[in-house]
């Protein structure tokens, strides 16, 4: 599969370029679509500012992308790199070449060529997954077009920073949540199982470890970045957690006292809202579908 966009840009070609091939690790201050970037090794190419590129993205169905340089000619302002790991599931290969073309006056042209050794889902997938490469490439083409005309990131990437430093936020505040948690029980645990029909204290001990162990690697992943994926994934973690407290209250809460029922009840409902927070923020960590 071949596909090919093209975006008129209203800058000097040494201005596009400079983004394009030396800045070729920093993708991330500029496209909605990638979170974070970063270069990784040794350059192998001449004037090449990396060896490879990982990027952490917004795309539904992945995560993080690494791109390997495998053509770089700074005079010819065009660069092609080797999608190495991220697409195995559509692609069996995947190359893409960025060219800064020279145009009328002061613009240029970006041209983005894609190339894919599609796998059998990615033929299955074909017409779809063209539709949805060559949006995503056009926006790559828009988001750099307004980053060098205005000297700034657009709206889409500025919104998306915005949202993931809320979805960061909120999975913090679900992490000292679930640490204050699991220290509770653990510093009171035979007054807790008291107040839980009388369970074990082994029990109530063994529950606030795993909960103070779940908050730390919330708090881990809180230090390390969040994405779409984490925040969706731990809301559905949330969602079974509330779920569970709900089933044993209605089994069992007639044998708890009430001071018992009552903390499980709030402590489950402000899961609860921070289920709801993080997967209301995932819709605007990915990325919407351009025009």
């Amino acid at each position: 599969m071949r596909i090919t966009t093209n975006t008129r840009i209203d800058a000097l070609p040494a201005d596009v370029w400079r983004v394009v091939g030396p800045g070729f690790a920093h993708a991330s201050r500029w496209a909605s679509s990638i979170s974070t970037s970063t270069g990784v090794g040794l350059p192998s190419l001449a004037d090449a500012p990396c060896s490879a590129r990982q990027c952490k993205v917004t795309a539904p169905g992945a995560e993080r992308l690494v791109e390997e340089l495998i053509a770089y000619d700074a005079d010819a302002t065009t660069l092609t790199y080797a999608v190495t790991s991220g697409m195995d599931r559509v692609a069996r290969a995947a190359r893409v070449t960025w060219t800064v073309i020279s145009r009328m006056g002061n613009e240029s042209e970006l041209r983005i060529e894609m190339d894919l050794d599609l796998s059998p889902l990615g033929r299955a997938m074909g017409p779809i997954l063209r539709r949805y490469l060559a949006r995503a490439s056009r926006r790559n083409g828009d988001d750099l077009r307004v980053f060098i005309e205005t000297g700034r990131p657009g709206r889409r990437k500025e919104r998306q920073q915005a949202v993931v430093s809320s979805l960061t936020r909120a999975i913090a505040w679900n992490a000292a949540f679930t640490c204050f948690c699991g220290v509770v029980l653990i510093g009171a645990a035979e007054w807790w199982a008291q107040q839980f029909s009388d369970v074990a204290v082994a029990v109530i001990s063994l529950l606030g470890v795993g909960l103070l162990a779940y908050g730390m690697t919330l708090s881990w992943l809180a230090v390390r970045g969040s994405s779409a994926t984490i925040g969706r994934l731990l809301a559905v973690l949330d969602a079974a957690w509330v779920i569970g407290v709900v089933v044993l209250v209605a089994y069992a809460g007639d044998t708890f006292t009430w001071v018992g029922a009552t903390a499980a009840l709030l402590s489950s409902a402000a899961v609860a809202a921070f289920g709801l927070v993080q997967w209301r923020l995932v819709a605007g960590v990915l990325p919407r579908q351009p025009s």
